[in-house]
């Protein structure tokens, strides 16, 4: 005799239901209890590939793209591939065949053609289409119990169904409780609502349920108002983009390329197995244009071009060149790749290696990615197979949804959780609630409505709309609420689903408001700022631009000066460093010439700007065209200027005394003003002193 126990439930509900099974003190029943998802009912027995069958269909799509004209670009592209295969797997659960696809246009001629291609492949579906009664005998025979389901997938809905009705089984492994009340809410945002909830959650103390209609836009706000309230709670399903594929993809991706920007996209995502520090990535973006840093460098800086820059740039070099050689075994093995599918192979090699792979959810994402590599490696021939391959592991998600805390279930609207003492529904607004799904895309409801066999949006919209009744049976109270505003000011309407059954658009919101905390004051003691602002001497000495950040920003000055905390940006075609060759410039030529120095050819000024923007083409090889450029119109501006200033100095007894002169001077008691005079000029005993920008 069986005794075994089958209880059928969402993946996302296991761990809850173990739970609640062992809490009720069943622990010895928990030997025999079978949890079965909606998916293990419909399992074949024939076992598809499912990956390797996208490899195989993306070659078919290749060979029948001569004839097409509309979508014959589009078979390069792995979204279109996917979306071909899925909607394929759809006709072949409910029999459609190639004959009942529409071909009203060319359009759907060309589709239709594409389908029939994916339709002769061997899918699992086909064999769940011709063994469905068995699979529902089966199904049937396990005499399972129910969780509470929520299947927007209809061919699977309709499935379950008809085992509940075979069974006659329709007890739910879930407690429900009709609601006793119900109340309709409103604030004037999203996030004042959901502040709302979190102070009647912290004064009633009472287990709840959340229920977010717009999961992605609500959820994030609700993490950071709960974390301030210190509210316990546990999301259902969160997904998460798993640190492991970006690793892998950024990996592979270098050894298909091997090129500086993939490398670069390495060090971003922390691919090696040592990571880059900050401030080596913008250096990294600066200076590579090939896969190894140029050797030159390091000589090709001058003295004394950019000298504090080129100090700074040197220390970054040796940084950067340290790191390089730190990561040099992994880069050759990737580098070793001949071909793309030993590229995606060698990239998992260092994936199982690299430090991050010690996290359980990494983990289980490098077992993904092994499995889809294992199923595709044989069919990656070229660039766009392995493209495809890498499609398909972006879209590993890592699922969490491990029980922390039975207070406060934070849940969406088609995941379905045990009654509460409250359940809160937020974000009841037109736009999201029922938030019924309609098909979109190449296969949109237009599409589908001319296929007779295909399920009609009627009959989804009455099974999706059946379903969400279990939100009625979710506490014994519930406050459905909705913002009236979104964040631009915009009017948002109340569902009316919500507002016609209770007949009323609800109260406001009123949640409690402070003032705003005062922070206090910054202040520096006497002795901490003499340290940090006093040189030797006892005094402060700064430019004229240096007290003008003090009287703009007293905070900035105490950053810059004080703390002395800069940011190091290498020379490049910024104001700053073109201003700094224009005084030189000016500086060189005064020296040479004296009152004469405005009579200096072009040749002359080009031989005098050459070395500078040499430099500059070392740090910034990205930008060479440029600076080319810049540079052959810096000489025609400096020309033109020297013709005017050669008729200036013609009708002036002044002679340029010192060019750059610099001066550090008293302005009142323990202040010194420092800075550079762009020139002094003498005639007699009379000075005239120039600034060129003025």
């Amino acid at each position: 005799m069986n005794n075994k126990k089958t209880i059928i439930c969402s993946e996302y509900q296991k761990e809850r239901i173990y739970h609640a099974l062992s809490a009720g003190n069943q622990a010895v029943s928990l030997v025999g209890t079978e949890l079965l998802s909606p998916g293990a009912l419909l399992h074949s027995d024939a076992e598809e590939d499912k990956y390797a069958s996208m490899m195989l269909f993306a070659r078919r799509l290749k060979d029948i793209s001569g004839s097409l004209s509309v979508y014959r670009d589009m078979v390069k592209f792995p979204a279109f591939i996917s979306e071909i295969l899925s909607f394929a797997r759809e006709c072949a659960l409910f029999g459609i065949t190639e004959e009942m696809l529409p071909r009203d246009t060319l359009s759907e001629q060309e589709l239709a053609l594409i389908l029939g291609e994916a339709l002769r492949m061997p899918l699992e579906e086909q064999y769940v289409y011709r063994n469905y009664d068995e699979l529902l005998r089966k199904a049937i025979e396990k005499k399972p119990e129910f969780s509470i389901l929520f299947e927007t997938d209809i061919f699977r809905r309709r499935f379950l169904d008809k085992v509940i009705s075979g069974t006659g089984n329709t007890s739910v492994i879930s407690s429900a409780v009709p609601a006793e009340t119900e109340h309709v809410r409103y604030a004037l945002s999203t996030r004042q609502e959901i502040e709302a909830a979190a102070q009647e959650i912290c004064r009633n103390e009472k287990p709840c349920n959340i229920i977010l209609t717009d999961r992605k836009a609500q959820l994030p706000v609700l993490e950071q108002v709960f974390e301030r309230y210190g509210i316990p709670f546990c999301p259902i399903e969160e997904q998460a983009y798993p640190q492991a594929v970006l690793i892998y993809i950024s990996l592979a991706e270098f050894a298909v390329q091997k090129d500086a920007e993939s490398l670069i996209q390495i060090m971003r995502t922390d691919g090696f197995s040592k990571k880059a520090g900050s401030e080596l990535i913008p250096f990294a973006q600066r200076i590579l244009t090939d896969i190894s840093i140029d050797t030159g460098m390091y000589e090709l800086i001058r003295q004394p071009d950019f000298q504090n820059e080129a100090d700074k740039t040197r220390n970054l070099y040796n940084m950067f060149a340290d790191y390089l050689d730190s990561v040099q075994n992994e880069i050759d093995i990737l580098l070793s790749a001949e071909d793309p599918a030993s590229a995606l192979r060698y990239a998992y090699t260092l994936l199982q290696k690299h430090p991050r792979m010690n996290d359980s959810a990494q983990l289980k994402a490098g077992t993904a990615i092994r499995t889809i590599l294992s199923q595709t490696l044989a069919y990656v021939h070229n660039e766009e197979d392995a493209d495809l391959v890498l499609s398909m592991i972006s879209n590993v998600r890592a699922a969490s949804g491990t029980l922390t805390t039975d207070f406060c279930t934070v849940t969406d609207l088609t995941h379905p959780v045990g009654a509460k003492e409250v359940t809160y529904i937020l974000g009841c607004s037109a736009r999201s609630y029922p938030g019924i799904p309609v098909r979109k895309g190449l296969f949109d409801e237009i599409y589908t409505a001319k296929i007779s066999a295909f399920p009609s949006l009627e009959e989804r919209h009455e099974s999706y709309m059946k379903q969400l009744s279990w939100i009625r049976s979710s506490g014994r109270t519930l406050i459905w609420s909705y913002a009236t505003n979104d964040y631009q000011g915009r009017n948002i309407e109340p569902a009316f689903v919500i507002t016609n059954r209770l007949g009323s658009t609800g109260v406001p919101w009123k949640p409690d408001s402070l003032k705003p905390a005062r922070t206090p004051r910054h202040a520096l003691d006497e002795d901490t700022a003499k340290e940090l602002f006093l040189k030797e001497d006892g005094k402060v000495h700064g430019s004229i631009s240096r007290f003008e950040r003090w009287f703009q920003c007293p905070y900035s000055y105490f950053i810059e000066s004080g703390l002395s905390i800069r940011r190091f940006d290498p020379p490049s075609l910024d104001s700053a460093t073109i201003g700094t060759i224009q005084h030189a410039f000016m500086e060189e030529m005064v020296n040479a010439y004296g009152k004469d120095y405005a009579s200096v050819t072009e040749q002359e000024i080009l031989a005098f700007l050459k070395p500078w923007f040499d430099d500059l083409k070392v740090m910034n090889p990205h930008d060479v065209w440029q600076i080319d450029l810049t540079m052959e119109r810096m000489s025609k501006g400096l020309l033109r200027s020297l013709m005017f200033l050669t008729e200036a100095e013609k009708n002036t007894i002044y002679r340029p005394l010192e060019p750059e002169r610099e001066f550090d001077y008293g302005i009142t008691d323990g202040i010194h003003l420092k800075g550079i005079i762009d020139r002094v000029d003498i005639s007699g005993d009379s000075f005239r002193i120039i600034d060129y920008k003025s």
